[in-house]
């Protein structure tokens, strides 16, 4: 299983995606687990994300990322839609495509409702969480147990430390 969590960003010290990805351990029960560090930049992470399928060839992928408020987020949706905050290299997206050709949205292919941990979210925003998940989910590949994105809150890290363990084990 491949998990991926972003670099802090927005001036922030730690992205709580990023800490709770690399404090996964090689191996949750029979699942072999690898862990990927992702850029907020646009165009940037995805290259880093299928390096990483490509290399591991997982059975799963979740990605990861921070958002505001105090829940787990399972996320249902991604759009085919770049508008968000300005990322790391200091560019904002002004509302094009992410795919100029792609569908307007792809599903997640998680197991969401056997995943006892957070509420079901229907969109995972426009910023750089709702490109990597959707240009995983458009990119054609398939993962026998399922590919998807998960929102923790920003302080995830401190206080909710074994929920990215409880959505894997899901899996």
């Amino acid at each position: 299983m491949l998990v991926s969590g972003f670099e802090p960003f927005g001036g922030r010290k730690v992205n709580a995606s990023w800490e709770l990805a690399r404090r996964l351990p090689g191996r949750l029960g029979a699942k072999e687990m690898m862990a990927v560090r992702l850029p907020v930049v646009y165009g940037k992470a995805w290259p880093l994300l299928i390096e990483a399928i490509a290399h591991f060839k997982p059975d799963a992928v979740v990605a990861v990322g921070e958002c505001p408020g105090k829940a787990v987020r399972l996320e249902r949706i991604a759009v085919n839609l770049r508008q968000g905050g300005t990322d790391n290299a200091g560019r904002k997206s002004a509302g094009a495509p992410i795919l100029p050709h792609g569908r307007a949205a792809e599903l997640s292919t998680l197991p969401l409702e056997r995943i006892r941990v957070g509420t079901a979210s229907l969109c995972a925003g426009t910023f750089l969480c709702n490109e990597v998940f959707y240009l995983l989910m458009s990119s054609g590949l398939r993962f026998p147990k399922g590919a998807g994105f998960v929102h923790v809150p920003q302080d995830a890290h401190r206080r909710l430390p074994g929920a990215l363990r409880r959505v894997i084990a899901a899996l």
